[in-house]
This record gives C-alpha cells, structure tokens and sequence, in this order.
C-alpha cells in the first residue's frame, strides 16, 4: 500500500485519519513529546530516574501513575467506578516461601520485595494502554514456553536485499519459566526466567 499511488492520494489529505477519527492535535502532540524524548536520549544518553528507588518506592510509583493517567475504558473499567488503588496487601512470609517451595527455587531479592511491598498488581497503565496484572504469589506458576519458542523460531526475519540472510534468534531452551503475569495470548508472556 506504501508504493499506491492511488492510496497516497487519500493518505495525503488525510481520509484514513479523518475516517478512523485520529485527532491530528493528538498525533501533533505526541510527535513532538516523542521526538523530544528521542533527541534528549540521544544527546544526554540514558536517564534512570527511578535508579534509586526501593521496590516499594517503584510499587508506589506504579500505583500513583495508573491513578492519575490511566485511561480506563482502555482497560476495560469502569470510568464512572475507578480503583482506589491496582495494589494488594503485601504477601506474607509463609506465601513467599510456599512459593519458593512449590517453585523448587529461591526467588530473586527484589522479587521478594516486591511481594513484600504488594502481593501482585492488578493491571496496570503503562503510558498507552493498560497491562495485564503481576501475579500474586499463589498465581505464579511453572509455565512450559516450548510452543511459543517453536512459533518465534520459525519467524525469523528474511532480508531481501542482503542474500540469504535473516535475522534468527537463537533461544535458550524455555521449557521451564515462572509465568508471573495474566493476560490474554498477546499479553501474559512475562516470565521469570530461570538461570
């Protein structure tokens, strides 16, 4: 569609933004937030703002984001009937260590934390849409990820202008990873990834 000469007739004039209802404003606005975020990187390399924050420092900053932003018709809430808050009681000693014990393993420091701080998060506003919700510590799981890995192996990406080449990731073997998000198939694939 990119090479239509006839498709850049109406894309100039804008008839497939005005027909989906894109506000050029809105697309103005973020173009330029967008390109200053980008040149900013680029000339004052990597911020870490959040760098020295504690888990429950970054928990809390979760939670006040997603309050204040999030945009909840997008994730599938009731605007009118927001959350008070996407945090949960903190998980108690014996939930962690059940976990771990179910697990078979010891978990990361700062995962403990975050237990420690909420027991899971409920989903949650990422800035453009809402995640699916951090699993507390009686939901994560052992998850076999060998179907997907087979699904991302056979997509490499082929370069046509380079002979032969693609672009091919050579995956550790994922039968074993700790699913600890929810979500739909597009969505729920954050792992923990063991050693």
């Amino acid at each position: 569609i990119g090479k239509s000469r006839q498709a850049w007739r109406y894309l100039k004039h804008h008839a497939l933004g005005q027909a989906i209802e894109v506000k050029e404003a809105k697309v103005e606005a973020f173009y330029k937030e967008a390109y200053s975020t980008f040149k900013a990187r680029l000339e004052n390399g990597q911020t870490r703002e959040f760098r020295d924050l504690s888990m429950k420092e970054l928990v809390k900053v979760f939670n006040d984001n997603t309050l204040k932003n999030a945009v909840w018709e997008e994730m599938d809430i009731d605007p009118d009937d927001p959350p008070e808050t996407i945090l949960h009681d903190p998980a108690t000693d014996e939930q962690i260590k059940e976990l771990e014990d179910r697990l078979g393993r010891t978990l990361p420091d700062d995962y403990k934390e975050f237990f420690a701080a909420t027991n899971g998060i409920d989903s949650f506003w990422n800035g453009f849409y809402g995640e699916p919700r951090f699993l507390g510590a009686e939901d994560v799981h052992l998850f076999d990820a060998s179907e997907q890995q087979k699904a991302w192996s056979a997509a490499a990406v082929r370069i046509r202008f380079v002979t032969d080449m693609s672009i091919k990731v050579k995956w550790p073997p994922l039968d074993r990873v700790i699913a600890i998000n929810d979500g739909d198939e597009n969505t729920r694939f954050v792992w923990l990834i063991e050693p």
